[in-house]
């Protein structure tokens, strides 16, 4: 045997007796976690001279901080770390630049499990020495009669004017300047366009012989012959009880009149009216008809039709905005544990009605089938709590204020009726556990009904409600549970 193959043998032998020496506790260890996900939108949020505030989005919370990267090219080899940012920031400001120049940025996350991969990388370009600011935001809308309105925003050092250039992505690729702006205009009509085009526009400072380019460049998109823009800035008002008012802003001046389109709930909208050319409001006289509504515009010509304006929308239901979520068809069902052994309540919100310049809620309690009780409930949008009134035109039982929120402080009480309400858990409130659910920020407020009986009330303001009660019966020294209502399942709008 050769001396070759003996060294082989002794080789796998001694790393046969190394694997046998393995720990038996490392065959079930997984690879190693994944270092954290890549930043994104990296952008440039405000460019000096000798410096630039970087900022990005990163939604993760397993890191400890960022990184920065910084080049004078985009070679990758380039790069080095400028500045580490701890992770709660989502910002960094460097500075020691050099006026003038373009430096181009990426970034990174890291964490004890390595670095992620890079962000975008962004160019940027600081201001020259006595150079004006850089324009940014630049946008470029098309309008009817061939006219495109280029817009832009500055920052820092005013210029002496503006520069427009503009360029096709069909015939041409270089940058024409096509017109320019005193240093206090920061629009431009551009009407030497044709039809059914592509064009991008950019807009440069100037002061004395410097130039500073927007480092962003907009698109827009000509319209065909004989077309019309449609109605800006669609606006709805809801007035529960009378309906909902509409504004808008009209923008063409060959149009014949404009349609309005309603649809209901997640439903496209569909024509219910034509107003004139020159109408700018609207009132959708709704009455009781209360919903979820869309609405949409559309200017109309003798040749042509604008398109439709996006669908704004308009909660006209009777649902209350405060501390419970009341929309007729809202429902909590509890499991009820008392004396006589365990049941199921249900609290629906049966019907709602608009009057005196309030809306009013009627609250059933179902038990066994059976209607326990009744009683009317208003959300008081001014207090901020939540009140049992009369029910408007009917002789009721006398009403009782649960509770107010936000609540100030444990202790701070009320009387109402002769009743005393009392915080128990004061703002931002605590967590709970109700039937296997945990509940966040839970207020409680204890109702003394009289001398012997009492009510602990826990919510959830804006979003469950009422997610529990427990009652006590006897003494307040030496109070006796009685009933404890925990809420199974809901449905609020």
């Amino acid at each position: 045997m050769s001396a070759t193959r003996l060294g082989l043998i002794a080789l796998l032998a001694l790393a046969a007796g190394l694997c046998l020496s393995c720990k038996s506790d490392n065959k079930f260890i997984g690879p190693p976690p994944p270092p954290p996900a890549a930043p994104s939108s990296l952008y440039d949020y405000q460019t000096t001279q000798t410096g630039v505030v970087l900022r990005w989005e990163y939604n993760a919370s397993d890191i400890q901080g960022f990184h920065i990267y910084v080049s004078q090219d985009t070679s990758a080899a380039s790069f080095v770390v400028v500045d580490t940012v701890v992770s709660i920031n989502r910002q960094a400001i460097i500075d020691s630049l050099t006026p003038g120049t373009t430096y181009y940025f990426y970034i990174t996350a890291f964490n004890q499990n390595g670095e992620s991969a890079r962000s975008n990388v962004r160019p940027v370009h600081t201001v020259p020495l006595n150079g004006p600011g850089t324009p940014n935001h630049v946008e470029a809308l098309p309008l009817e009669g061939n006219i495109v309105e280029v817009s832009w925003q500055t920052t820092g050092t005013l210029p002496d004017s503006f520069l427009i250039q503009r360029h096709d992505t069909l015939f041409n690729t270089a940058w024409t300047t096509i017109g320019s702006t005193p240093a206090d205009i920061r629009t431009f009509l551009d009407s030497s366009v044709t039809y059914l085009t592509h064009y991008y526009y950019r807009v440069g400072g100037k002061r004395s012989s410097t130039i500073v380019w927007s480092l962003d460049s907009a698109l827009a998109v000509t319209f065909g012959p004989g077309a019309i823009s449609a109605p800006e800035s669609l606006r709805t008002e809801v007035h529960l009880g009378l309906g909902v008012i509409l504004t808008w802003v009209n923008v063409t001046h060959n149009a014949t009149r404009i349609v309005i389109s309603r649809g209901t709930g997640g439903n496209p909208a569909v024509a219910i009216d034509t107003v004139a050319a020159t109408a700018t409001s609207y009132l959708d006289t709704l009455g009781q008809n209360f919903g979820l509504y869309n609405y949409r515009l559309q200017a109309i010509s003798d040749t042509a039709s604008s398109p439709l304006t996006p669908a704004v929308e308009a909660d006209y239901r009777l649902c209350s905005p405060g501390a419970i979520p009341l929309c007729v068809g809202n429902f909590w069902t509890y499991d009820v544990t008392d004396t006589a052994g365990g049941t199921t309540l249900q609290r629906t919100v049966s019907a709602a009605i608009f009057f005196g310049g309030q809306d009013f809620y009627l609250i059933s309690q179902d038990e066994r089938g059976i209607t326990d009780s009744l009683y009317y409930l208003r959300n008081d949008t001014l207090a901020r709590g939540v009140e049992m009134l009369h029910w408007p035109l009917l002789d009721t039982d006398h009403p009782q204020l649960l509770f107010k929120y936000p609540a100030l402080q444990v202790g701070d009480s009320f009387l109402v009726d002769g009743q005393k309400v009392e915080v128990v858990i004061a703002s931002p409130g605590q967590d709970k556990n109700v039937s296997g659910t945990v509940y966040h920020g839970v207020l409680a407020y204890e109702r003394f009904v009289s001398a012997s009986f009492r009510i602990i009330y826990y919510i959830v303001p804006g979003t469950v409600g009422i997610i529990k009660e427990e009652h006590y019966n006897g003494p307040i020294s030496h109070p006796a549970p009685s009933k404890t209502l925990s809420l199974r399942a809901y449905h609020v709008s």
